[in-house]
């Protein structure tokens, strides 16, 4: 373990940059679409969804250039093939985010609040200590995860089960777009007279 995180910090913390980037811009367009008006409220999904698309497009650049670089030493015999390898690079990049998302869902369960919609003011949840630690697990998720906050609103506002589970297409980003780079030479184009493509492998 100890040995996969000296290799693999820099692409890690470069993952975890990537987001805290991209989670400035999806508060910021949540901030200028997130109104209550019909004229602006179709716009506060729709850049949500560009910036996942966005951050999701970094993170691919990312694991297909080290694909790729993975791709020339093991068909140079330096390396063996490791198709996890990125899988646990957004794994380990979106810890944070996975715990605390997890967090939320089981304090959500122990208060016996509906995992959708918001939290009841009117309603005494108990016990105490769980309601106070949804609360703040639920809200510091949301805040990082920024950029899935007009998505989340329109498709299920306060669904705490989201909130889990968005931190997942970024880790499997990642891993395929690493085994896209180990795979195949110069992108995904066939080169004039190839049958077999830019695949390394048969």
């Amino acid at each position: 373990m100890k040995k996969f995180f000296k290799e693999n910090s820099y692409v890690i913390v470069k993952l975890i940059v990537f987001q805290l980037g991209v989670m400035i811009m999806g508060l910021v367009t949540s901030f200028a679409t997130g109104g209550d008006t019909n004229k602006v409220s179709w716009l506060f999904p729709v850049s949500s969804i560009f910036c996942i698309l966005f951050y999701l497009y970094l993170v691919f650049t990312v694991g297909y250039e080290n694909g790729q670089k993975d791709g020339i030493r093991i068909e140079a015999g330096k390396i063996s093939p490791r198709p996890y390898r990125f899988f646990l690079v957004g794994l380990s990049a979106n810890a944070v985010n996975l715990i605390l998302g997890i967090l939320a869902l089981v304090f959500r369960l122990i208060i016996g609040a509906p995992l959708a919609g918001a939290l009841d003011p009117e309603i005494v949840y108990s016990p105490a200590w769980a309601h106070s630690a949804y609360e703040v697990c639920n809200l510091i998720a949301r805040f990082i995860q920024s950029m899935y906050t007009g998505l989340i609103q329109t498709i299920s506002p306060g669904n705490v089960l989201l909130v889990a589970l968005i931190p997942l297409p970024a880790v499997l980003v990642a891993g395929i777009s690493y085994l896209f780079g180990v795979r195949f030479k110069d992108g995904f184009i066939k080169k004039k007279g190839d049958k077999s493509g830019t695949k390394r492998y048969s």
